[in-house]
């Protein structure tokens, strides 16, 4: 099966190994508010709030402790990609393998800290910060398909006018395990909190992932995954 769209997620997938805070938290951290950040993180995942809950509480302490655009570039500069990524995107582009990167991060960090790539990678995905002078002015709307990031590879396969089993998403985390509902081929790298091992969510799986590069033997790969019903 020839792959022709490789979708990445962010955080501890193409950002470097063993850096296991993500986005949202490295916001938090520079605000110096982690308990703020535990404590709605708690909440939700209690079901005490839901998603739109969830923003505008965020928000509100984000307008709080007057969240700086320029914190947003500090932050994006310390982070570290992992090695092999310019190799691999190249080698992705060369092939006429179109690149996207979907998370559920703050979209900001992530498009400066892949900058460089820019020509190289089709779409990126995340969560927006809206900023006017320099100040926090909120979260812009999100695009419906990232609830689930299944279903933003299902427009993807309508965009391209492919079937699922020619796309190949990369992740790492537990909110990955809804993509394998698109039908596409699913790799975990690299593993946070994903259940890495249950083929009903992951056809591959690679614990230690170093270098980027070692993803590319896997475009070839047809599914592995077990019955459903099993």
């Amino acid at each position: 099966m020839k792959t022709k769209v490789v979708v990445f997620d962010f955080d501890g997938t193409l950002s470097k190994r063993g850096d296991k805070i993500n986005s949202w938290a490295k916001v938090w951290a520079a605000l110096n508010d982690e308990e703020t950040d535990y404590k709605y993180y708690k909440m939700f995942k209690n079901g005490e709030i839901d998603d739109e809950q969830w923003d505008k509480l965020v928000e509100k302490r984000f307008f709080e402790l007057e969240l700086k655009e320029k914190m947003l570039d500090g932050i994006a500069e310390k982070i570290q990609l992992i090695p092999g990524l310019d190799d691999t995107f190249k080698i992705l582009k060369n092939n006429h393998i179109k690149i996207y990167v979907l998370s559920g991060g703050v979209k900001n960090l992530i498009v400066t800290a892949l900058k460089p790539y820019e020509e190289l990678i089709t779409n990126i995905e995340g969560r927006w910060f809206s900023f006017q002078n320099g100040n926090f002015a909120g979260f812009d709307d999100m695009d419906k398909r990232l609830d689930e990031k299944h279903n933003y590879i299902n427009y993807l396969k309508e965009k391209h006018g492919i079937n699922g089993e020619e796309v190949l998403f990369v992740g790492n985390g537990a909110n990955d395990q809804t993509v394998y509902l698109s039908g596409a081929r699913t790799l975990c790298i690299n593993p946070d909190d994903a259940d890495y091992k249950n083929k009903k969510y992951w056809d591959f799986y690679m614990e230690n992932c170093e270098n980027l590069t070692e993803i590319i033997p896997f475009l070839e790969k047809e599914k592995q995954r077990e019955d459903l019903q099993k």
